[in-house]
């Protein structure tokens, strides 16, 4: 950033150079690098700025003492802006007092904001964010009243030139970022205009440098989730797949796609008539490979269905739909795999050593096809191979928080806490945002018997999602199992305040009371609380 001081008093700029020079600009890039330039004569400051030169190199920024002889800081800022060469450039007015009065002339000619004699770090740290802050309401009026015209004008181009002024309005707030980095609305305000362009991997960058300034920012929080499903690198939740489901209710693709997320869920019953529905939607310009994903969720589904009661005939009705999905798409190596697991499961030796001879010959070519592989060598306990199909899965997309959680899933589900833990931890450094993975990271830590880690990541998913009942229930179980019984009654009451029927948080506030040795009645406790 290129700083024009100007003062009559050499030690003065000295001072704000100094000063300058204390706040944390190299915290936040080695970009952020700070150049001076000064003039302690008013009118040849003037001169110099209204230069032939400084058209090719503008300043970023001026800063003018108040109390300067032959022109005060007022004055000389209102012949900045009647500047035809620096007009547009920010002002802060270096001032011995701030008064109503000064405040308001200065206003008026244009002074952009202020210094307060005498300087302190703190109070130029926020002055320069207030400065950013100015500049980048500026920028978000302007797109605004742009788009106010656009939808005046005729609509032809209105999508593509939407587009256009946020993009512009983007990369000028992106700019305003120089003056404060430091400042959380430097990127929320980029961010947003970003997303609204369309660039929602521009936005994720901004929007994780402000939660590296502001962790407890729920709605940049929400917006990050928002960019990651976007992107396709995070999962979508169930909720927000029924409501898109209302418009379109015959999508065969969202059909299957809530099919999967609601399995993910761990609700397989009501994944299977989502997966049923999709099939009856099939039509002829569906592809091969949606088809078969419509038949292996509904597998999958039954598969566990009879893995729970158990019931042989649910294998068998899995066995079928697997069957369907190798005709529907003979090169999808997860619809083998996952009729070779009915093949076990029914005992049918020589069928399943057949289809694994077809099995290997067939190289995956996505990442759940990898994953698929993965869940089954280590379902075979060939660690090795399942390592390295995990790898093969990640390098599509290393930034995929939905390839690291679905890893994290199967390794949990095979009671490999530690490498669940591991992959977990990698989904919640590239995406702070979605409680899933602090739940999942609570659980393992758990089932570890690492209660205060399960504690902390239980809190950081309600500090971004307060409203989530599971949440609070799964808080509550730790608290108990390090005999922390009142915040575990509060979590457990918190649980069934926000889903009154909710009938496991119910039975653990019963047993809590038993053992604290309370009489009242759940029902009861939760009317005292």
């Amino acid at each position: 950033m290129k700083i024009f001081i100007v003062s009559e008093k050499g030690y003065e700029i000295k001072q704000i150079r100094e000063f300058f020079a204390r706040l944390p600009y190299g915290d936040f890039g080695k970009d952020n690098v700070l150049d001076f330039y000064q003039e302690e004569v008013p009118n040849t400051a003037l001169e110099r700025l209204n230069s032939h030169d400084n058209k090719e190199k503008p300043y970023d920024l001026i800063v003018v003492s108040h109390r300067m002889k032959a022109l005060s800081g007022v004055q000389f800022s209102r012949s900045i802006r009647s500047s035809k060469t620096v007009a547009s450039l920010p002002i802060m007015l270096l001032v011995d007092q701030m008064t109503k009065e000064l405040v308001t002339e200065a206003m008026g000619v244009g002074v952009t904001g202020f210094f307060s004699l005498p300087l302190t770090q703190d109070g130029m740290q926020v002055s320069m964010a207030r400065l950013a802050s100015i500049l980048l309401s500026r920028e978000q009026k302007k797109v605004k009243e742009e788009l106010v015209k656009l939808k005046s004008a005729s609509a032809g181009s209105a999508p593509e030139k939407y587009d256009e002024i946020c993009k512009d309005g983007a990369a000028r707030a992106d700019k305003c970022r120089m003056f404060a980095p430091w400042a959380e609305e430097a990127y929320t305000v980029p961010a947003a205009l970003h997303m609204d362009a369309g660039n929602h991997k521009a936005a994720i960058a901004r929007l994780k440098m402000a939660l590296g300034i502001n962790p407890a920012n729920k709605s940049t929080h929400h917006s990050l989730l928002a960019c990651y499903k976007k992107t396709g690198q995070a999962m979508e939740e169930s909720s927000t797949l029924k409501k898109l489901l209302t418009a379109n209710p015959n999508s065969a693709e969202l059909l299957a796609k809530l099919g999967d997320t609601i399995m993910h869920e761990g609700n397989y019953k009501e994944a299977a008539l989502y997966f049923r529905k999709a099939i009856e939607n099939h039509g002829a310009a569906d592809s091969a490979r949606l088809k078969a994903r419509s038949h292996i969720g509904l597998g999958k589904a039954l598969m566990a269905e009879g893995d729970e009661i158990p019931d042989k005939r649910k294998h068998e009705m899995a066995k079928e739909e697997f069957t369907l999905g190798v005709a529907a798409d003979p090169t999808l190596v997860s619809a083998y795999l996952n009729l070779l697991s009915s093949y076990k499961k029914l005992g049918m030796e020589k069928e399943a050593r057949g289809l694994m001879e077809k099995a290997v010959n067939i190289m995956p070519d996505s990442p759940d096809g990898w994953l698929d592989l993965f869940s089954h060598y280590l379902d075979e306990g060939e660690m090795q191979k399942a390592k390295f199909s995990l790898q093969r899965a990640i390098q599509y997309d290393p930034e995929s928080q939905v390839i690291l959680v679905l890893a994290g899933q199967i390794y949990l589900h095979n009671r490999l806490f530690g490498e669940a833990v591991a992959l977990f931890e990698k989904a919640a450094a590239i995406n702070p945002s979605d409680t899933r993975v602090y739940n999942y990271l609570g659980i393992s830590y758990r089932r570890m018997e690492l209660n205060e880690q399960a504690i902390g990541n239980f809190k950081k998913a309600i500090n971004i999602d307060p409203d989530d009942c599971n949440l609070h229930f799964n808080l509550g179980r730790a608290c108990q199992q390090v005999n922390d019984l009142a915040m575990a009654q509060k979590s457990y009451e918190n649980a069934i305040r926000l889903n009154k029927d909710f009938a496991e948080a119910k039975i653990a506030l019963g047993s809590l009371a038993k053992v604290r040795g309370d009489s009242q009645s759940p029902k009861e406790q939760l009317g005292a609380g």
